[in-house]
């Protein structure tokens, strides 16, 4: 647990943007007259008489997410069934494909024809709130209990915007180390009860890995994705780093407020350490994470860095023919370690337009139902999403639950997101840290002695750059940027 509640201030855009965050679609100003989910949202109608002659207020609702269509369909059928039938409230959903999701959002907007509940990406949060177009939930009638009970954080620019709060954080997304116990225990890696033993220190990491490659049968110790370029970088070394070093996100250090990529070195010299041993699946450098994946799956690879969708992937994608579990990052020091990194995704927002219209208890009605507790924990117990407020996770039940989604919850008890300023940086046409990690170190080009003392100097140096250009822009989170008396320990 944090020693302190940390100040809900915003993280930069980087590490939303590799979350999950996409680009907003093209400029939408194009004429969707009676065309596609845009067109059809304004010409539902918002009330109709029910079965018994009293008066239905229609609540409109857009789905983007493919993987959710019938579980979504589900929820809303029990809805307008139960508690909708007894408020004379109905859900009317649309399913959007997600390719064509934010320029039909924005074309609806800007028609006046938008859904009641809609998903927003963060980097369009602050245009639709400066343009009016969403309600703060503090405008909300009847969510003030699910607000309160969702543990919310106001994170600027991510859900929130000049001091308001438009969406809640709902899921958590976590990172662990997937580690197949089969393996493990034929090479005699397991505890008093002879159940396989999975690394604690970054050290035993290296060692398991090293025990575990039998380069005669093709297996190997572990499996690093560089092939997925950057964002292997910043998911599998840089983030994970920060349950070692305690600095933001694995090299933002918050009590001089400045970047120091000396937190990173432990999980890259480990990394670095398995490629000298001969423990890494070979081709690295050409590996995706998909075909990653596919390989542990097939049971001759015995750990790799995993996230939280992972669990989808080897139940269905790639059916794992091995035992697996995942367990909290390796740490350098067992004796001293911090929360781990966990971002979060957020609830569905709420459109303006039908509070102005009246219709703001049937709209409260049907958020409060989206995202209270049970909606929560049905959706955890179906491997969907960890909930955001870790209390939650010890009310499912995971007895028919996908196999593994319980060892990611149980990540999530380490894991805490640090809503706090990481300064934003202007890189002036420099490599990103990603980058020179993968081109130059990776390769052995260049040391990492360099890579730290380099990355952090640019960095520095970048967000000065970046200060100066956007005073604006980082008005609102300066108080946070440095805090000597945060304690991010375990």
């Amino acid at each position: 647990m944090l020693k302190k509640k940390i100040a809900a201030i915003t993280s930069m855009v980087l590490v939303a943007g590799l979350l999950g965050a996409c680009n907003p679609g093209p400029d939408a100003g194009q004429d969707t007259e009676g065309t596609g989910a845009a067109g059809s949202a304004g010409n539902s109608s918002q009330s109709s008489p029910d079965g018994e002659g009293k008066e239905v207020t229609v609540v409109t609702y857009w789905n983007e997410s493919s993987g959710e269509k019938a579980f979504q369909e589900e929820i809303v059928e029990l809805f307008n069934s139960t508690i909708g039938k007894e408020n004379h409230v109905k859900i009317e959903m649309e399913h959007v494909e997600s390719g064509d999701y934010d320029q039909q959002l924005a074309v609806a907007f800007q028609n006046g024809v938008q859904p009641d509940i809609v998903y927003v990406r963060s980097t369009n949060l602050a245009e639709y709130a400066e343009k009016g177009y969403l309600a703060s939930l503090d405008e909300v009638p009847g969510i003030e209990e699910t607000v309160k009970n969702s543990n919310a954080t106001q994170v600027i620019g991510e859900n929130a915007w000049r001091g308001k709060m438009y969406m809640l954080p709902q899921g958590a997304r976590t990172i662990g180390l997937a580690y197949n116990k089969d393996l493990f225990q034929a090479a005699g890696i397991v505890d008093e009860n002879g159940e396989a033993r999975p690394p604690v220190t970054l050290a035993e990491m290296v060692e398991d890995a090293r025990l575990l490659t039998d380069v005669g049968k093709q297996q190997f110790g572990f499996c690093a994705p560089l092939g997925w370029g950057p964002a292997f970088v910043q998911y599998y070394i840089a983030l994970p780093s920060q349950s070692s070093s305690g600095m933001v996100n694995g090299y933002y250090n918050y009590q001089t407020g400045a970047y120091d990529f000396e937190g990173v070195r432990p999980m890259a010299e480990a990394l670095l350490q398995m490629k000298a041993d001969g423990s890494i699946y070979p081709g690295a450098e050409g590996l995706d994470n998909d075909p990653a994946r596919a390989r542990f799956a097939e049971g001759a690879i015995g750990m790799m860095m995993t996230a939280q969708w992972d669990c989808a992937v080897w139940n269905d994608q790639f059916p794992a023919k091995c035992d697996w579990g995942v367990v909290p990052i390796p740490v350098e020091n067992a004796e001293d370690a911090y929360v781990q990194y966990c971002g979060s995704s957020y609830s569905y927002a709420i459109a303006a337009k039908g509070l102005s219209e009246g219709r703001g208890e049937a709209i409260g009605l049907v958020f409060a139902y989206l995202h209270g507790e049970d909606m929560t924990i049905r959706r955890c117990e179906a491997g969907m999403e960890i909930p955001w407020n870790s209390d939650v996770v010890a009310k499912c039940d995971f007895s028919n639950s996908p196999k593994g989604w319980d060892d990611f919850c149980n990540v999530r008890k380490a894991s805490s997101m640090v809503n706090y300023a990481v300064k934003g940086y202007d890189l002036d046409g420099l490599d990103s840290f990603e980058t020179e990690f993968l081109n130059k170190v990776w390769s052995g080009e260049e040391s990492l002695d360099w890579w730290v003392e380099e990355m952090t100097k640019r960095y520095n140096e970048a967000a000065g750059r970046y200060m100066e250009n956007n005073p604006g822009e980082v008005a609102d989170a300066m108080a946070g940027r440095q805090d000597p008396s945060l304690d991010l320990h375990r």
